[in-house]
């Protein structure tokens, strides 16, 4: 997805009368003056996980609290296991929070209807909280509320112009990133974050799903050399998107501050390395699967099953099946497979465009395409909008790269 080139501060302030808690350089230069919040966290009792601070609730009214809090109880319960020696640096007596990767239907969500009021409380002093990420809509608007100030920036990191107040945060909260998740096109536009993080040594907290994710986040934090403690179950995870059963959000977490390696040595020397090492294992799981990505691209109804099922040789995690039956499409999870299909195609092209795109027009992709299109245009398989417009938008991007590798092999 395109996005602006800088995401400038939000201007409109937007008031809340519901009540809430009281009351730069990075936090590894600031001064001794600089009040550590982490003294808010002495002494403080947290529940063990859910079922102890759910005890004697319905279950209904449990799930409702679960969608509402889970991640501020995740973020609490890491940062009273933050490790010795780190420090929450308060910015004009503020606590400055960084979100990333955040959304509107979940992160945002549950800070603006009070769910993470509890986190709030705790460090008992003002926040600011700073969302960013390209999935959340564009909001010029400061939710302000006594005590705390909501700011979102739709965009990526790196295209964020922050107020100044905000470039220095406390701890950054980096919920179930991918940086984990074993698929290189959701983990290589993390790689210049995580870098641009480790040269700030700011305290950062990394949620993922759980064990199988954490392997690879180790292998990645291993790589950049980065300081980092061991996975830790939270108590608190919590499977918000039901069509998602496998991914238990904030299972497992791991605090990260800094690299032994220097800022231009990460930047120039251990992020490349393991970016390529990313593209070329996409590249290889593309050509594994290529031939039934256009299988369904030419015939989605009645190949995105049988073509899925060749992907994963057959074999289907059990919760996975079932979440594809209980797809509320009614046609078995044909959407969803669509859509990861194109999300795939449209990675490859552009991560190794000159042998994914030539491999696409030697299996005829470039004429299934208007096909797919007409088919994907019309929205019978979906009732959701946003799921058409997505894989219209990544199948016309596929398109326009095939036509550019086509017209490169006609001059060649």
């Amino acid at each position: 997805r395109s996005h602006r080139r800088v995401c400038t501060v939000p201007r409109v302030v937007e008031s809340a009368s519901s009540p809430s808690s009281s009351s730069s350089a990075p936090a590894h230069s600031r001064g001794p003056e600089v009040e550590d919040l982490r003294s808010h966290l002495v002494g403080i009792h947290l529940p063990a996980d859910w079922q102890e601070y759910l005890a004697g609730r319905g279950s209904a009214e449990s799930e409702a609290v679960k969608d509402r809090e889970s991640f501020a109880w995740a973020a609490l319960v890491s940062l009273a296991n933050l490790p010795d020696g780190l420090r929450l640096a308060s910015v004009g007596g503020r606590c400055v929070l960084w979100v990333l990767g955040a959304r509107d239907g979940i992160e945002k969500r549950q800070i603006l209807t009070g769910g993470w009021e509890r986190l709030f409380e705790a460090i008992d002093v003002g926040w600011d909280i700073v969302l960013i990420g390209p999935e959340l809509q564009p909001d010029r608007s400061i939710h302000a509320r006594p005590g705390r100030c909501v700011y979102t920036y739709s965009c990526l990191l790196h295209e964020a112009e922050l107020d100044e107040r905000l470039r220095d945060p406390t701890f950054v909260c980096v919920f179930n990133s991918g940086i984990g998740a074993c698929m290189a096109h959701l983990m290589r536009p993390w790689m210049p974050t995580l870098a641009r993080l480790l040269s700030m040594r700011c305290p950062t907290l990394l949620t993922c799903f759980g064990p199988h994710e954490a392997r690879m986040e180790v292998s990645v934090l291993q790589a950049l050399r980065a300081n980092f403690t061991k996975h830790a179950p939270t108590g608190f995870g919590h499977v918000i998107e039901a069509d998602k059963p496998l991914s238990v959000c904030n299972s497992l977490f791991s605090w990260v501050c800094g690299s032994s390696l220097p800022s231009m040595a990460l930047e120039q020397k251990a992020v490349p390395y393991v970016d390529s090492q990313l593209r070329g294992a996409e590249l290889l799981i593309f050509l594994k699967e290529v031939t039934s990505h256009v299988a369904i691209l030419a015939d989605p109804e009645r190949c995105a099953h049988t073509g899925w099922a060749e992907m994963y040789d057959g074999k289907f995690v059990p919760c996975l099946k079932k979440a594809l039956e209980e797809d509320d499409d009614g046609q078995g999870g044909v959407q969803t497979i669509v859509r990861c299909v194109l999300a795939t195609l449209t990675s490859a092209c552009h991560s190794s465009r000159r042998v994914a795109t030539a491999v696409l027009v030697d299996l005829g992709a470039a004429d299934v395409l208007p096909r797919f299109l007409a088919w994907a245009s019309g929205g019978r398989w979906t009732r959701h909008a946003w799921i058409r417009d997505e894989v219209v938008e990544r199948a016309r991007e596929v398109q326009r790269l095939l036509a550019g590798a086509a017209r490169i092999g006609d001059a060649a």
